[in-house]
């Protein structure tokens, strides 16, 4: 039996340093994700950021429930939880937009998400959930189960929730190990200069009335009189709210002239400061964005933007989303099957396909690999059920399409009455006897694949006692209809069991199963 004890001394080590046990985790202050979500109020360039993806994320939510068998996925249409995203609540998300483009915009923002599950039990579906903001949820560790619970403090007031009633949706930090890390922690210095920038601007343009720092100086020394009085109209005319203009006497030179007293905006290349902030913010927080926004951008730069937009921004966002759903949501609905299924949360695929690679490889892969093997591959369909799974994939679109298609119907005839001739060779037809027979079987299938397996002629004979027996004791066929096999393809079972419901006499079922032999493709 493994042991355990180091982990669970190890969670009692970092529980005890990180708050105590019980107690909420010290670190960081809940008012930092406060912080965080007030830039995105500040700065247009991260507001426009978070925007794109968290309502990127929420257009393009195609959440799907799968069904996991040995390795195979099968949708469920319509699942109840599928049903829960569309209206997750009544009071704060009625949609699924609403609900996702919130929590992709928290994770973006804060690096962590919240989701109340309203149930009745920790192991019942919930009938509603909730998104709690990140500023007001404090983690509580515990010794034994990592996390105990959480508190989430609003206007004062403390209401602590159990584990299993929230799922905390959390990036990566590598310095903490309740909370995640935003992105916007790595842009601080960025965005704080950007905001300084846009500061400085505005009040350029609208206490100082977009005048740079100078002086008039003259040259000559002015009488006092006069000095005051030409000080009083430049100020009216000219003079800002927060700064007035400078005048200066006996400078020398003669005459009046400006002087500079401060850089312009073009020495401080301010648009050229912005830009840059802007550029490193949506490379951090929306890979791609830049290409697809700009004015400049070309067709090809636009395209190629989006696909890395989907690729970095959006789909490892919605792999995590996805990935804690499964983990955390779904087992909640239960699973009764006995052979080890399970329940898959899905997003729709949303990276850019190169379709002429796609196609490329498909073709590679069909010259040594069956019609089977490439239709579970590529489509994921299941076989088709008969003799055209067991081809290679350029054997089979290079044989005639009668041999493709070919199916053993006319085992019998559907009248009941079976032609005498027929009936009379019936009993002793084998595929050389019967030349016409065996002439028609060669030219839609390979000679090779008339033979039968052991296994198909076993399931066969046994299919053809059973019939033989339901004859004699009923006078008819009717419980011998159905017969599983594996071995038997499923056009066969189908062809046999049309002709099983006509029969009248003993030859005739006979007469069915010597032509099924006959017709089998099976290797």
């Amino acid at each position: 039996m493994q042991d355990t004890t180091r982990g669970k001394h190890l969670a009692q080590y970092v529980a005890s340093i990180a708050g105590g046990y019980g107690s909420a985790a010290r670190d960081p202050d809940p008012s930092l994700y406060a912080n965080q979500a007030r830039l995105m109020q500040s700065l247009s360039w991260v507001y426009s950021a978070v925007t794109h993806v968290a309502q990127s994320v929420a257009s393009l939510a195609e959440f799907q429930v799968m069904q996991l068998a040995d390795e195979q996925k099968k949708q469920i249409i319509n699942h109840p939880f599928e049903q829960l995203l569309r209206a997750p609540n009544n009071y704060q998300f009625d949609s699924q937009f609403e609900f996702f483009e919130a929590l992709a915009g928290f994770l973006k923002i804060s690096g962590n998400c919240y989701l109340f599950l309203n149930a009745l039990s920790p192991k019942l579906p919930p009938a509603e959930m909730y998104i709690l903001r990140p500023d007001r949820m404090l983690v509580v560790p515990d010794a034994k189960q990592f996390i105990k619970g959480y508190i989430f403090t609003i206007d004062g007031a403390e209401l602590a929730f159990d584990a299993s009633e929230i799922v905390h949706l959390k990036t990566w930090h590598p310095l903490n190990d309740w909370y995640g890390l935003s992105a916007i922690e790595a842009l601080s210095l960025a965005a704080e200069t950007d905001l300084k920038e846009a500061a400085w601007n505005k009040n350029f343009f609208d206490k100082q009335y977009a005048k740079p720092q100078g002086a008039l100086a003259y040259g000559d020394m002015v009488n006092d009189s006069d000095w005051d009085r030409m000080k009083a109209e430049a100020r009216e005319e000219y003079g800002g709210t927060q700064r007035r203009l400078m005048m200066l006497r006996g400078a020398g030179k003669g005459g009046v002239q400006w002087l500079q007293m401060g850089l312009s905006q073009k020495e401080m290349e301010f648009i050229t400061g912005r830009q840059f902030n802007k550029e490193e913010i949506y490379q951090v927080l929306a890979p791609g964005l830049i290409s697809m926004l700009d004015k400049n951008a070309t067709e090809a730069n636009a395209i190629s933007g989006e696909k890395v937009f989907r690729e970095y921004a959006l789909y490892p966002m919605m792999k995590r989303i996805q990935e804690k759903f499964t983990a955390k949501i779904l087992p909640r609905y239960g699973d009764s099957s006995a052979d080890g299924r399970g329940l898959v949360g899905e997003f729709a695929e949303i990276r850019a396909r190169d379709r002429v690679l796609e196609l490329q490889e498909r073709a590679a892969y069909e010259r040594v690999h069956t019609v089977a093997e490439v239709r579970a591959k590529f489509d994921g369909d299941a076989p088709l059920g008969d003799e055209r799974d067991y081809q290679l994939v350029a054997q089979a679109q290079s044989a005639p399409a009668a041999a493709q298609f070919a199916s053993p119907y006319n085992l019998m005839p559907q009248t009941g009455q079976a032609d005498a001739a027929q009936t009379d060779a019936a009993p002793n037809m084998t595929a050389v006897d019967n030349a016409e027979n065996a002439d028609a079987a060669g030219d839609m299938l390979d000679k090779n694949a008339a033979t039968a397996s052991k296994a198909f002629a076993s399931d066969l004979a046994a299919w053809e006692r059973k019939a033989l027996k339901r004859l004699r004791e009923k006078g008819a066929c009717a419980d011998a209809l159905e017969f599983k096999s594996d071995a038997i393809a499923a056009t066969l079972r189908s062809a046999i069991r049309g002709a099983l419901e006509t029969v009248t006499n003993a030859a005739e079922v006979k007469a069915i199963f010597a032509n099924a032999r006959e017709w089998s493709a099976y290797p």
